[in-house]
């Protein structure tokens, strides 16, 4: 921006012209016009070199505003980047934590462990391991009669009579 003023800092030179009495009146008319432009011409230079070194005052302006926002915003985003890396440590650590003390006491984690963002999920959804085998049922217990055998009774004359038997037959002597 400078280089810009500076490029228009040298007035423009005018051929000063030599007017006798003896110059016609068109002479003395492009003489007269001549230095008017020539003042016209310089008055505007001066407006324009005041036009930019108003334009770069106010830039310059623009941009320190536009440079303390952005160091602003750089600082509140380290602030957040900041928290945001201490609180997934502490998740991370608290993570770490549950799974040195499953592993010191020989304990099996039952639960799928997650670190999502910063926070630690236990998802209860997926099992790691089987589910405990369900109790075994009580056994059944037989109704006891006096006019009926029960199955171990059953049994143990089924055993007596294969026994008894040598072949397909059963002796009646035995």
């Amino acid at each position: 921006l400078a280089s810009v003023i500076a490029a228009y800092s040298e007035p423009v030179a005018v051929p000063a012209t030599q007017l006798t009495e003896e110059s016609s009146d068109e002479e003395r008319l492009v003489a007269e016009w001549t230095g008017t432009l020539a003042t016209a011409v310089e008055g505007e230079r001066c407006k324009l070199r005041r036009r930019q070194a108003a334009l770069a005052h106010y830039g310059c302006g623009v941009l320190e505003e536009l440079r303390s926002h952005a160091e602003k915003l750089q600082d509140e985003l380290d602030k957040m980047l900041g928290d945001l890396v201490s609180k997934e440590t502490a998740a991370l650590s608290a993570l770490a934590t549950l799974m040195r003390e499953a592993a010191e006491a020989g304990d099996e984690l039952p639960h799928a462990l997650t670190l999502d963002g910063e926070a630690v999920v236990v998802d209860e959804s997926l099992l790691l391991l089987p589910p405990p085998p369900p109790p075994a049922p009580p056994p059944v217990e037989e109704a006891t009669d006096s006019l009926r055998f029960n199955v171990s009774q059953l049994a143990a004359l089924g055993g007596q009579l294969k026994k008894a038997a040598s072949g397909h037959l059963i002796r009646a002597t035995t």
